[in-house]
């Protein structure tokens, strides 16, 4: 994953951060113990990249992975 990537991984999440401190419902049905991994609609690049690492962290970890995905301002949570 590129610096480019990284940095924009960490903007997601603090934006995820702050969306999910406002809309906690967002959590719902999420386990406690699961990753989640950034995707933006305008950013297929690092959605795919973000999904490779998703992938590798449920087959080594055997965790539930789920996508936090952003259009616009808005977030919505789906299962990888």
């Amino acid at each position: 994953m590129s610096k480019k990537q990284i940095t924009k991984n960490f903007k997601l999440s603090r934006q995820f951060n702050s969306y999910a401190v406002k809309h906690p419902k967002v959590f719902k049905g999420i386990p406690k113990n699961a990753c989640i991994v950034m995707a933006q609609k305008s950013d297929q690049k690092l959605t795919e990249e973000n999904l490779k690492v998703a992938q590798r962290i449920i087959k080594k970890e055997h965790r539930r992975c789920f996508q936090a995905i952003k259009e616009n301002h808005r977030w919505t949570l789906k299962p990888v």
